[in-house]
């Protein structure tokens, strides 16, 4: 199952999954979770007549490791062309790593794939890098540790490392979920945040 985290990142405004200011960054982070058969029963088989069984010889036992396989570590993203955004296979964590770095067209930042949302939300072009606002990385990990790959039910944390302009006081962060990346349908996480200062910050939620 494909989920998604978007991070909207402006300059004041109200909470909003795409807003349309000059500043304002938007970033989705799509990640694969396994199923929690808990929480995704199975599908009722159909019923069928049973076939007739033929004799065969019993074939020898092979071998086999009864641990099953092992969980997957810290997943980087590369970018999804059909999703329009980066994404990470099964694993214990997902990183966009440098895939987000930048806003729009921004003088000396152009994001790479931009604007990297799942239905093209497009980014604010007005300002410089490292100068004015911008996402540039987002990680999601399991909020409760452990080595196992991210599961369906998971609680997870979100940090997106930012950058503010000025003092931080007039940016707004918002993050929202999708539980479906192919179909998104965007829930917000928590209240909408300030920066703390200016430059480079980490939020998270």
């Amino acid at each position: 199952t494909d989920q998604s985290i978007r991070v909207n990142f402006r300059y004041n405004g109200s909470a909003s999954t795409c807003s349309s200011g000059s500043y304002d960054d938007h970033d989705d982070l799509i990640f694969t979770v396994k199923e929690n058969p808990n929480l995704t029963p199975p599908p009722t088989p159909a019923p069928t007549q049973p076939p007739t069984p033929v004799p065969t010889r019993s074939p020898t036992p092979m071998p086999t490791n009864s641990n099953g396989p092992g969980p997957s570590g810290p997943q980087t993203a590369s970018y999804d062309a059909a999703l329009g955004a980066p994404k990470c296979s099964y694993g214990l964590s997902c990183d966009s790593v440098g895939l987000l770095n930048g806003r729009g067209t921004i003088t000396n930042g152009n994001e790479p794939n931009r604007p990297n949302t799942l239905n093209a939300c497009t980014d604010g072009n007005f300002g410089s890098y490292h100068g004015d606002e911008s996402i540039d990385r987002i990680v999601v990990t399991r909020a409760s540790g452990g080595d196992g790959d991210l599961t369906e039910g998971d609680l997870v944390t979100i940090s997106a490392t930012i950058w503010c302009w000025n003092t931080g006081s007039n940016d707004r962060i918002d993050f929202y979920y999708a539980s479906d990346a192919s179909n998104p349908v965007w829930t917000q996480i928590g209240p909408r945040k300030t920066c703390p200062g200016g430059g480079a910050q980490t939020m998270t939620a």
